[in-house]
């Protein structure tokens, strides 16, 4: 780190020198997580179970926060015409990819 202040204040290197040391010192810092990105894409429906859980978290987390709104609001449940609770469809698969 020293060696590129001197070398920068200085004049002494260049931009592509200082942008070089840094490459060679960030690649071997991120080199997990190509490691990760790469067993991602070697099982493609990990992607798709993960977003799945996120949004069955999301459902869950935002109707409680929800209760708690309508109860601090002192608004009655959310209920369709029916008079069923109101459920959230299912996202559409890509082509291919399942029921």
């Amino acid at each position: 780190m020293a060696e590129v202040d001197a070398g920068c204040r200085s004049a002494g290197i260049g931009c592509v020198d200082c942008k070089k040391w840094l490459l060679e010192s960030l690649l071997p810092a991120q080199a997990h997580l190509r490691e990760r990105r790469e067993a991602v894409l070697a099982d493609p429906t990990r992607v798709d179970e993960a977003i799945a859980a996120g949004n069955s978290r999301a459902k869950q987390a935002a109707g409680e926060t929800l209760e708690l709104v309508r109860s601090a609001m002192k608004l009655a449940p959310h209920r369709s015409p029916l008079g069923v609770g109101v459920s959230v469809p299912a996202l559409p698969t890509a082509p291919g990819k399942g029921a």
